[in-house]
């Protein structure tokens, strides 16, 4: 958005960005008052409403997400999927309608993960633990850099309330 308003990347004066953390967290997990600021910077950042409409979005697709591990019926997966897709469309937003095309294709698989509570996170996990390490400065020996990688591996991942 700011590319768009400012022609340059966000920067810590931006109202929207001084807000990123929030948008980024679970409309569940913020504060009344921490809720009533973002929502106030957002709507002041962008009046046309595009950057609010793309938070509940994700809000939207965080509830059926949360669905996994919950056994839950047939028709509430759709109803929410429904909601979200209706949400997207009736945005106006070309990003938004681009993430629900992208839902739309990858929707066979989202609904098996709701419902089986099968996910490939801790492979992803491990993937980008390995690229990471992959990506510094070579080891002088080959021994020391498979250490690291099975030091993380084995490692307890963050928990987050």
């Amino acid at each position: 958005m700011a590319w768009t308003r400012r022609g340059r990347r966000g920067r810590k004066v931006d109202p929207e960005w001084g807000q990123r953390n929030r948008l980024l967290r679970a409309a569940k997990n913020l504060t009344e008052d921490e809720l009533t600021k973002m929502l106030t910077a957002i709507r002041a950042a962008d009046p046309t409403g595009g950057l609010e409409k793309c938070w509940q979005a994700k809000e939207k697709l965080r509830s059926v997400l949360s669905l996994a591990g919950t056994n839950p019926g047939r028709s509430q997966v759709w109803n929410l999927l429904i909601d979200f897709y209706q949400h997207c469309a009736d945005a106006d937003v070309p990003q938004l309608r681009r993430l629900a095309w992208t839902i739309t294709i990858w929707q066979p698989s989202i609904i098996a993960g709701i419902n089986t509570g099968i996910s490939n996170g801790k492979t992803e996990r491990y993937n980008r633990i390995v690229n990471s390490i992959a990506a510094t400065p070579p080891q002088r020996r080959l021994e020391r850099r498979q250490c690291r990688i099975r030091v993380q591996k084995y490692r307890k991942p963050r928990t987050t309330n």
